[in-house]
């Protein structure tokens, strides 16, 4: 549950302020994400797996 409260923290203080790098698998180049500030009210989905396991997903936009 803390490590839950974090993600769910950090996912809150980036809202299109700050972003994200990713590097897809097999590729050089890292791309930018932002989380975009319209997606605040269903700003991420959050399901119950058992055990104390959650999953976390939310939308983000790729940015240049």
């Amino acid at each position: 549950l803390a490590d839950r409260d974090t993600v769910v923290a950090a996912i809150r203080s980036t809202l299109g302020v700050d972003y994200f790098t990713w590097t897809a698998p097999g590729e050089s180049v890292s791309k930018k994400f932002i989380i975009p500030p319209e997606s605040e009210a269903s700003l991420y989905d959050e399901t119950i797996q058992g055990g104390g396991y959650y999953s976390i997903s939310m939308q983000l936009r790729q940015i240049p």
